[in-house]
């Protein structure tokens, strides 16, 4: 089965209707439209609480996605079946997660690059990817029988645990906060904090492996300031007097030509 990683199924050029049932890319984004009212929807930033209990096959994509709005009808027919016939067992869900506009946070759930994917998870637990979307019912009928029979030891021998979204970002805020925290003081060397929270030196681009201008005490940093001040006084009353000599025999010199002149 066909996904779609991160390029387009092609341009209004390329577009072949005979892939697309017959349809035109606006005609199957406006037919996939009407179609998402009527599925169960489960938004993304939710999917982690939700899978944490009971058994879950979501179907993550993409609303610009022309492979997801394709899947989304024969999905739509799966939900109606399972709906009507009152087939899942009381702890069985699906849904659709719409991915379109949290790209990264829909990649670490479903732990792949392309849509649509559909992914089985039980308890916290990522379970495992249906990859052959043309037989997805046989996957979720099976998944509802073992769920009915209570026979989970297959799941939790190969479940990995679903890592909180939440608590990766508060780790990746430290990080950045710890990068800028460092940077802003001369600039002289980068501190990155590792996975752990401790710190480890860099260097930022342009300062040489011997540079340690963070290990210079504050007083000796001050005094240096001071004397490069004192110096740079010093060499500017110098100039200022040597121009005004200049200027005097300057003005000596036109003195004498005009006194001559007369």
């Amino acid at each position: 089965m066909e996904k779609q990683p991160m390029q387009s199924a092609g341009t209004e050029e390329t577009w072949d209707p005979s892939k697309w049932g017959g349809m035109s890319r606006e005609e199957l984004k406006a037919q996939t439209e009407v179609l998402d009212r009527k599925v169960w929807q489960l938004e993304p930033e939710k999917v982690y609480g939700t899978v944490q209990h009971g058994t879950h096959i979501l179907f993550f994509g993409s609303m610009v996605c022309p492979y997801t709005q394709a899947f989304t009808k024969e999905w739509l027919v799966t939900q109606t079946r399972i709906d009507i016939l009152s087939l899942a067992p009381p702890s069985f869900h699906i849904a659709k997660v719409q991915c379109a506009l949290t790209p990264v946070l829909c990649h670490h759930l479903m732990r792949s690059d392309g849509y649509p994917t559909l992914v089985l998870y039980h308890e916290g637990l990522y379970i495992k990817e249906i990859a052959n979307r043309a037989r997805h019912w046989d996957q979720l009928e099976a998944a509802m029988e073992m769920v009915k029979k209570g026979e989970f030891g297959a799941w939790i021998g190969v479940g990995k645990r679903v890592e909180d979204p939440t608590a990766i970002e508060i780790d990746a805020a430290r990080v950045e906060e710890a990068e800028l925290t460092a940077t802003s003081h001369s600039g002289a060397v980068i501190a990155d904090m590792s996975v752990d929270g401790s710190r480890e030196s860099g260097e930022s681009p342009g300062i040489g492996q011997g540079a340690e201008w963070s290990t210079i005490p504050v007083p000796l940093l001050c005094l240096s300031f001071a004397v490069v001040l004192v110096i740079a006084f010093w060499m500017q009353r110098r100039r200022s007097g040597v121009r005004g000599a200049s200027a005097n025999r300057r003005g000596n010199a036109y003195t004498k030509v005009d006194s001559r002149e007369e």
